[in-house]
């Protein structure tokens, strides 16, 4: 940013490198910017850009300054107006961070270029990564390399390469993230409720098994039960007729010995005329029955 060649009144703010009464001019004579290009310094700190803001007039200021800045107009109900210019705006302007003028202040700020170490910025709080060739900010993305490159790397190595600011592939792989994300959440959601669908499946066919189980039991027993009553039944006949079957077999023993006795008595009888004359003989035997 350059600055106006006839600059306009002074406007007095407050920041953080203020004196002790709160108040400083916005342009003083005798203080040094202590950034080796001005067109990185912040009017307002005369330090090099933290979090570079750009406002609708044109004017770029660290976020927290300008927010300082506009704070301070507030209590005295002034409206928001650009401390270079003086242009008021009716709403406070959105403070969108300057992507092309970050990278260019970390570029200025690294070792190569300050003779320092990396600085950590208050747009973050992260430490710049150095490219291990240069030793300067990586602010470019290469997608043929697939990795990040500095301001030189990028003219020299990845000239010809499609190249995008390292901070616009962070933000393009964080959207792919959140959409990668968003449908890893979305199965593990349907896997949980295919595992609820499962699991209570499973239970209703535990309670099925487990019904069946008390109704084949049940079945079971009862035609147990009429096993038992039937052969109970059954070998009551059997001793019944077996019963009877003896009787009648006893019965029939006892006459059967009855005839062998009359059988016996009958041949003793014969015997007996065996020994008879032969004329007395034929007589009895004529008039003997055979039993």
């Amino acid at each position: 940013m350059t600055l106006p060649t006839n600059p306009p009144p002074r406007t007095l703010l407050r920041c953080a490198h203020c004196p002790d009464d709160g108040r400083v001019d916005l342009i003083q004579p005798g203080i040094k910017m202590e950034s080796q290009n001005p067109n990185l310094t912040c009017i307002i700190c005369f330090d090099t850009f933290r979090v570079p803001v750009t406002i609708p007039c044109g004017h770029t200021f660290c976020e927290k300054c300008i927010t300082r800045h506009w704070d301070t107009q507030s209590k005295s109900d002034v409206p928001a107006q650009c401390p270079v210019c003086n242009k008021k705006f009716h709403d406070r302007p959105v403070l969108n961070r300057n992507v092309n003028l970050a990278v260019m202040t970390e570029a200025a700020d690294s070792p190569s270029s300050a003779g320092g170490e990396p600085i950590s910025r208050d747009g973050g709080g992260a430490t710049a990564i150095l490219c291990h060739l240069h030793n300067m900010p990586l602010v470019y993305y290469c997608k043929q390399d697939k990795m990040g490159v500095c301001i030189k790397c990028g003219v020299s190595n990845c000239n010809s390469h499609q190249k995008v600011l390292l901070e616009t592939e962070r933000e393009t792989q964080g959207l792919l993230l959140k959409s990668k994300s968003a449908e890893v959440e979305k199965l593990i959601k349907e896997n949980d409720r295919s595992i609820g669908v499962l699991t209570e499946n499973i239970e209703k066919a535990k309670v099925s098994l487990k019904q069946t189980s008390i109704w084949l039991d049940s079945k079971f027993c009862s035609l147990k039960e009429a096993l038992d009553e039937k052969q109970e039944t059954t070998n009551h006949f059997i001793e019944r007729k077996n019963l009877g079957d003896l009787a009648q077999a006893e019965a029939r023993l006892s006459q059967l010995r009855e005839r062998a006795q009359e059988l016996r008595q009958s041949q003793l009888r014969i015997e007996e005329l065996h020994r008879l004359p032969d004329s007395e003989l034929i007589k009895v035997w004529i008039s003997t029955p055979v039993p």
